[in-house]
Order: structure tokens, then sequence, then C-alpha cells
């Protein structure tokens, strides 16, 4: 053998199905039309890295917020940790958010 083996090269596991994505933006209500999106923001930061911490992937950690053109920009203002946008903030509007959904399914019932 001229050449030695190259190293076997560790398979990436796909990440699992998670359920749809939420209809409107955790934060401003805001629903998805047009250019506006909804995409999944981590409220702690998991690094530039990644993580190995379950804990950041946990559905407590995620909120959908809203971006694009037309839209209330709540995740680039989450990225960016501006005024009323920090982490302590994102989980008041979370949970608030939740419990209107809570609400609101019982009221359908």
């Amino acid at each position: 053998m001229l050449f030695p083996k190259p190293p076997k090269h560790k398979k990436r596991k796909r990440p699992q199905f998670e359920g749809p994505a939420p209809t409107h933006c955790h934060y401003c209500g805001i629903t998805p039309r047009g250019s506006v999106v909804i995409e999944k923001h981590h409220i702690k930061a998991k690094g530039m890295g990644g993580t190995y911490d379950p804990a950041s992937a946990a559905p407590e950690n995620e909120a959908w917020l809203c971006k694009g053109p037309g839209s209330n920009h709540c995740h680039d203002r989450a990225q960016k940790y501006e005024a009323g946008y920090k982490p302590e903030d994102l989980r008041k509007a979370k949970a608030a958010d939740e419990d209107r959904q809570r609400l609101y399914d019982e009221l359908i019932r």
C-alpha cells in the first residue's frame, strides 16, 4: 500500500422531527405571511461552536420569533439583545403566549 486509508468519517445524526412550527411569533403575535417568517431562537445561546448541553436544545429554551420585511424583526432584536428582548423578557413573553394559547384552546372546546 502506497497510501494510508483515510480515517472513517463520523456520521452526523439527522435532526429529529420537532412537530409543526408555531403559527405566530411568541413575542408580538404576528403570523407568517408573504416575506414574514417565523424562526426558532434559542433563548440561552448555544455559542458559535454549538454545545453538548442537552438543556440548550430543550423546548423551554426555544422561542419562535418573526423575521423578514414587514415583520417586527423580533428575531433580529433578540439576537442583538436589544432592550425588551433580553432572555428574561423572551421567557416572560413565551409564558404569556402559552397561557393565551391554552385559554384559547379551552374556549374552543
